[in-house]
């Protein structure tokens, strides 16, 4: 069943001209977003710094309104709903931010933190918040004897536990992991995401995962989908199995290659895809053409010219996948374990549209 969906949301920014008094430009940060999430799933989203992968995060879980599109919590319109119905529904979702070191109140223990949202909300009598409090700390794998403490005195790995215990406050069904282990040691990150995990396997609940890692998204996601943004658009979607072994953009493939492998053989193994250019869309500026056609090593006359639109793609049994690329039906992307040569200069002659 789904819990939560995005339809064609986008979200534009005002930013300063250049000289300083020229007039404000429109810098769109999100383009035409749609999203399904379904009760226990998990939907790994990754892409690269500036790429909306926040924006989106904002949006689904609440703190940001889109500029257009919907956005639905069940089959309520986020839009069309009241001020007081939305406050409700949007217990639902909640968010884990990047860095617990500033998600948590300095002035407040952490019992205070936890019981708050009960305070707002109304959810529990005041004589269990105590219990229900340790309940929570438990849940992450802490105790009472924290109870009293400030975000100063936890550890770097206790702080982000008491961030998940403080979004599992209102019992939503969704989560929005935005970065949530990227400020984290690497020694610690491990703990963290077994323990979402672990969570997810217990309760059902959904996540939405948000990262530039592409190694944290194929491990967390590895029994959901992963969507991959470029330039505030999604334009690969699937089961996050086929997109790894096959992936069908060329803008996936290129960042399946640049993860590392602790083998050096396998490193020298890995085909590399050559970027055409490190130019980067202005996305203050109108569309035309694929955002990515001034790096990709595959541009045709058509990408130059034509926005690609997500479409489904034959994946031979391994899942239904969507990519926007209008070259991926002809493409063969380096898959998986494969040793194909990279692109020659044959393979990226400007093709001209059909």
């Amino acid at each position: 069943m789904t819990i939560l969906t995005s339809s064609g949301v986008s979200r534009d920014f005002k930013v300063g001209g250049q000289p300083v008094f020229a007039p404000p430009r429109r810098l769109r940060a999100l383009r035409d977003v749609s999203l399904t999430l379904e009760r226990g799933d998990i939907v790994g989203v990754v892409g690269e710094r500036g790429c909306g992968k926040s924006t989106l995060a904002r949006i689904a879980a609440g703190p940001m309104a889109s500029s257009r599109g919907q956005v639905w919590i069940d089959d309520n319109d986020l839009t069309k709903v009241s001020p007081a119905q939305a406050r409700v529904l949007r217990r639902t979702v909640q968010i884990v931010h990047q860095d617990p070191y500033v998600a948590l109140n300095p002035t407040m223990t952490v019992f205070q933190a936890l019981a708050y949202p009960f305070k707002i909300h109304h959810m529990v009598p005041r004589a269990y918040v105590h219990a229900r409090v340790v309940e929570l700390l438990q849940m992450v794998g802490l105790n009472g004897s924290h109870l009293n403490k400030y975000p100063n005195e936890l550890s770097g790995g206790q702080r982000p536990r008491v961030v998940l215990a403080r979004a599992f406050t209102v019992a939503p069904e969704v989560i929005v992991a935005d970065e949530a282990v990227s400020a984290i040691d690497v020694s610690m990150r491990q703990s963290i995401l077994a323990l979402m995990h672990r969570i997810h396997d217990e309760n059902g609940t959904a996540y939405l995962f948000i990262t530039h890692d592409l190694r944290l998204a194929r491990y967390f996601a590895q029994k959901g989908s992963l969507a991959v943004m470029y330039a505030g658009r999604v334009v690969e979607y699937g089961p996050t199995e086929a997109i790894n072994s096959a992936p069908r953009h060329p803008y996936t493939a290129i960042l399946r290659q640049a993860v590392p492998d602790p083998d050096p053989e396998v490193m020298r193994a890995t085909v590399r895809i050559p970027l055409r250019s490190a130019e980067l869309p202005d996305l203050t500026q109108d569309e035309r053409g694929c955002a990515f056609q001034a790096r990709c090593p595959y541009a045709a006359v058509q990408c130059e010219e034509e926005i690609p639109v997500l479409r489904e793609l034959d994946t031979n049994g391994r899942g239904p996948v969507w990519a926007a690329c209008h070259r991926a039906e002809e493409l063969e992307l380096p898959r998986e374990g494969a040793g194909e040569a990279p692109p020659t200069l044959a393979s990226r002659e400007r093709v001209s549209p059909v």
